[in-house]
């Protein structure tokens, strides 16, 4: 992955704080290449592997920012992600809206329904709510009008999420980058975000 970034927001019961999100491709010692989420919220840089893993480095933000040994809680996160879709091969860029409810005491199940995944085009909102990026997408790109389709890894052939389990985003990349079309590699190339989308994209046959 390259670096990545957008605008987003922060919102708890103290107000709505605007931000900029930053996806830095990583390298894990021991593994693929993969990716870090980061921003800065009233003037705390907080860091993890996903959006839902957030934390500040140290504690000089108690009283700001609210979290667990996980990440951040009693908040809702937003972003502006830039995505590609297409229509009869003709690609288009796009933006998807999310927004990430980690305000445990608004639900039973901290976990249920906590993602609501939307994307504006031609002027009609898709508006999915799920508990990962993952399957949000799918069922986004199936609610999509006159026949538009996500580009990225999650609908990509070399792409593929991990049989025993995965985060709020993540997948595998396993294109082989030593072949001209990207090819099928036997290994993990990278861990991308599922809206990523290379020169290498073949759409999954069943996508």
């Amino acid at each position: 992955m390259r670096l990545l970034t957008f605008p987003g927001t922060y919102e708890d019961d103290r107000g709505v704080e605007p931000l900029e999100w930053r996806i830095t491709p990583t390298w894990p010692v021991g593994w693929a290449p993969g990716y870090g989420v980061s921003t800065v919220i009233r003037g705390v840089r907080v860091r993890g592997a996903d959006f839902d893993a957030l934390r500040p480095p140290h504690h000089g933000a108690e009283g700001l920012l609210r979290w667990d040994r996980i990440g951040l809680v009693e908040c809702v996160l937003g972003g502006d992600m830039p995505i590609t879709l297409e229509r009869s091969g003709v690609p288009r860029s796009a933006v998807l809206h999310f927004e990430l409810d980690l305000r445990r005491s608004t639900r039973a199940d901290p976990r249920t329904r906590i993602l609501r995944l939307t994307c504006l085009l031609d002027g009609t909102p898709t508006v999915v709510d799920d508990d990962w990026f993952e399957d949000g997408l799918r069922v986004l790109e199936a609610a999509l009008p006159n026949g538009y389709r996500l580009m990225g890894c999650v609908t990509c052939a070399w792409a593929d999420h991990s049989p025993t389990g995965h985060g709020l985003t993540g997948m595998r990349c396993h294109r082989d980058p030593q072949l001209p079309d990207g090819g099928p590699g036997s290994s993990v190339s990278e861990e991308v975000l599922e809206t990523h989308l290379c020169s290498a994209f073949r759409r999954r046959p069943a996508a």
